[in-house]
């Protein structure tokens, strides 16, 4: 692949969450919802190890996206995010050479659906496979989750489960490359990537959140 870009674009990352309480502070709207998230004792020693020990949400002077990305993490034994894939997946996947830098972005644009094997069972469809990519790259768009201090952009999320349903998805031969393509190879290379940081987050037993910083 040659690169059609110059400028330095944002890098992008798929961390491993950990979807339930995740899906728990998108859901907590209200004080009342924040304060009895903010009582349990997991997310009470996380904000902790941070310096912050109030249950109230409006004495964290935080803004969402970056409570939600604090907290949504999953952590090892020895509290250190986990890390999906290799080096290598995780590079090329950061910063793909498109003018905007996003994998999942040229993924959408030249991939089309097939006719191949469309009548088969139990195979996932395009149409499944893109909700989950768009889920993926911009679920968390136009909400007060999606940017944080220090150009903080979190895009969007799936769960553990949904995460083993995009692999299959993949998998299903429901898709093709489109004949514009500019990039000889792109789509193909992105999957391999991808693949690869979504078995990572199966054998973890983890949701995936798309994240970019600058």
């Amino acid at each position: 692949m040659e690169s059609d870009t110059i400028a330095t674009t944002p890098f992008y990352t798929l961390d491993a969450i950990d979807d339930e309480l995740f899906a728990m502070i998108l859901n907590s709207g209200d004080d009342n919802s924040w304060k009895e998230l903010l009582n349990l004792n997991s997310v009470k020693d996380r904000l902790s190890s941070q310096g912050i020990t109030t249950s109230e949400r409006s004495e964290i002077t935080w803004d969402d996206a970056t409570l939600l990305f604090t907290l949504g993490l999953k952590l090892d034994n020895n509290n250190i995010p986990i890390k999906l894939g290799d080096l290598k997946n995780r590079e090329r996947f950061g910063r793909f050479p498109s003018s905007d830098g996003s994998a999942l972005n040229y993924f959408s644009k030249y991939t089309k659906a097939t006719q191949r094997d469309s009548n088969l069972l139990n195979r996932p469809t395009f149409d499944e496979l893109m909700m989950l990519i768009d889920k993926l790259n911009k679920g968390l768009e136009e909400t007060s989750f999606s940017s944080g201090i220090g150009g903080l952009r979190i895009h969007g999320w799936i769960t553990s489960h949904e995460a083993t349903e995009l692999r299959k998805a993949i998998k299903s031969g429901q898709w093709g490359v489109a004949s514009d393509e500019p990039l000889d190879g792109g789509v193909r290379d992105i999957i391999k990537h991808v693949v690869a940081i979504l078995r990572s987050a199966e054998r973890n037993q983890v949701g995936l959140m798309l994240r970019s910083h600058s």
